[in-house]
């Protein structure tokens, strides 16, 4: 099978396999998103898809793991899983670094629609920066997996390419709007 598809079908077992988790934690989520908003299928769509897209990047990082499940490890070296992917031709690796991108690119979409705070990329990128910081001390903590500024780097990048997307969309209906 060729590169991608052992990428999509990789993502969509990790995604299967932290479905329960995700979903328990996306019905408390949309109900607090929904909750002082005006009541509408639109709204409560958008409030489901934001909820989900939070939920999934904890129950991929956090929940769907077991505690002291690797040792303790904190990888400090900036950059080192590129090295690997790039210099040592680690398509595991490459695979890794897209997966943690595209891990926050939908909640870069969703929360600037629901929540005008995070329609700055400032505030989207610290935002994104500091989730992935606490998810990745609790990992390297814990043991459920490894701490590295690498995964940082990616999920926050991942939220900023969302955003974008997000601005992307936003000047398109805005630019139709006006024709």
């Amino acid at each position: 099978m060729n590169l991608l598809g052992d990428f999509i079908l990789r993502c969509m077992h990790q995604t299967a396999d932290n479905m329960g988790a995700a979903i328990l934690l996306t019905i408390p989520l949309t109900v607090i998103f929904y909750r002082k908003r005006k009541k509408s299928r639109k709204t409560l769509f958008l409030c489901l898809l934001t909820a989900w897209s939070v939920a999934h990047i904890f129950a991929m990082t956090l929940l769907g793991r077991e505690l002291g499940s690797t040792e303790r490890r904190f990888e400090l070296e900036l950059f080192w899983s590129y090295k690997e992917a790039l210099l040592y031709g680690s398509t595991e690796m490459g695979m890794e670094i897209a997966a943690n991108i595209l891990l926050f690119a939908p909640a870069g979409i969703c929360l600037p629609i629901l929540f005008p705070f995070f329609r700055s990329v400032k505030h989207m990128s610290a935002a994104a920066c500091l989730v992935s910081f606490g998810i990745e001390l609790t990992q390297g903590i814990s043991g459920m997996g490894l701490f590295e500024f690498d995964d940082i780097l990616n999920n926050t990048a991942g939220a900023v390419l969302g955003w974008a997307v997000y601005c992307s969309i936003f000047i398109m209906r805005k630019k139709h709007r006006l024709q």
